[in-house]
């Protein structure tokens, strides 16, 4: 019943991430970090072939295929910055899953 997934998560990657949330003084961006590559090793067991991430801002861009081991590059790749436009990216995800339906 859990097998023939596919997930997608989208992060937001805005200006706001870079706040710390936490005494210690980790960022939000840092926090996602962790819980996407836990939410990613959890996906993989019911999505082999990888899951969608998108990450934005002001824009978006889409990872596909993505495993556990390429969280921590999109991370990397991505420094929290900009607005949130949050109706762009969800018409995207939208569209490439009626695409693949």
């Amino acid at each position: 019943m859990m097998s023939d997934r596919d997930y997608t998560l989208i992060i937001d990657k805005s200006g706001s991430m870079s706040t710390p949330d936490q005494v210690g003084g980790r960022t939000r961006w840092e926090i996602a970090q962790e819980s996407t590559i836990a939410l990613a090793r959890k996906c993989e067991q019911f999505d082999p072939d990888g899951i969608t991430v998108y990450v934005f801002s002001g824009k978006f861009k889409r990872y596909d295929d993505v495993t556990t081991a390429k969280v921590a590059q999109i991370f990397q790749e991505n420094d929290p910055a900009g607005t949130t436009n949050l109706a762009a990216v969800l018409q995207d995800a939208l569209n490439n899953y009626f695409q693949r339906k």
